[in-house]
């Protein structure tokens, strides 16, 4: 990413995340990407893409251990799932969470770097998204969930991405 590049600067301060209308995904196939460039150590439970309204408890967020990637799926059952994948702070990252009925895939990749993953397997339900989301909060809480840092290039899709399919999103950002 370029100096003159326009992304989402999240700080924690109230508001300063974006909220978003309901996706109405009614799923448990589901990919979530984003960029990231990390300010800091993350509080945490820091939301990167999370939804708890409409009947839904579900999103892409940080742990309790700082810069490790998690989801909160199955009525906020997951969270206690650790990948062991850890952003970096100051560099520019693509994070993606791959869910299916019988697992969550994540993916994380530093630039310059290489693409990890790490496979989490458990039964999903499916999620509604019936309710507004947030992009980088968790809004359970007050701003204590915020991302600290810019968010960019936020994507949902309605399925699963395969590995190759996120691969080829990370080679084509980090030569972009």
């Amino acid at each position: 990413y370029d100096p003159t590049n326009t992304c989402l600067a999240v700080s924690g301060a109230n508001n300063s995340w974006v909220t978003i209308p309901a996706l109405n995904l009614n799923t448990n196939t589901v990919t979530f990407v984003a960029w990231l460039n990390l300010a800091s150590p993350q509080n945490n439970w820091a939301g990167i893409l999370t939804c708890r309204h409409g009947g839904t408890q579900a999103g892409f967020n940080f742990s309790d251990t700082k810069n490790e990637l998690v989801y909160t799926w199955n009525e906020n059952t997951t969270y206690q799932y650790h990948t062991g994948l850890i952003v970096s702070n100051g560099v520019w990252s693509m994070v993606a969470l791959v869910v299916t009925p019988t697992n969550a895939t994540f993916y994380c990749g530093d630039t310059p770097g290489l693409l990890r993953s790490a496979v989490i397997t458990l039964n999903n339900n499916n999620e509604l998204f019936s309710g507004s989301a947030n992009i980088g909060h968790d809004d359970t809480f007050d701003n204590t969930r915020a991302l600290l840092g810019d968010i960019d290039e936020v994507a949902v899709f309605n399925h699963a991405l395969s590995p190759n399919e996120i691969t080829e999103l990370f080679v084509a950002g980090v030569s972009a």
